[in-house]
């Protein structure tokens, strides 16, 4: 199935990608749109986070 992700608005692309959770490229165009100016969390106690 070919969609038109950037017609989609953020909710239908967060339900789209619970639908198709093995679609990488719908949850790369839901990613994209992510807020910049968004707080960020470190993952501390986990092995991740200590690479940081």
């Amino acid at each position: 199935m070919n969609k038109d992700f950037a017609q989609m608005s953020k909710s239908e692309l967060r339900q789209y990608v619970l639908e198709h959770k093995e679609d990488l490229e719908v949850l790369r165009s839901l990613m994209s749109r992510r807020n910049s100016q968004a707080t960020r969390y470190n993952f501390l106690n986990t092995e991740e986070g200590k690479k940081h």
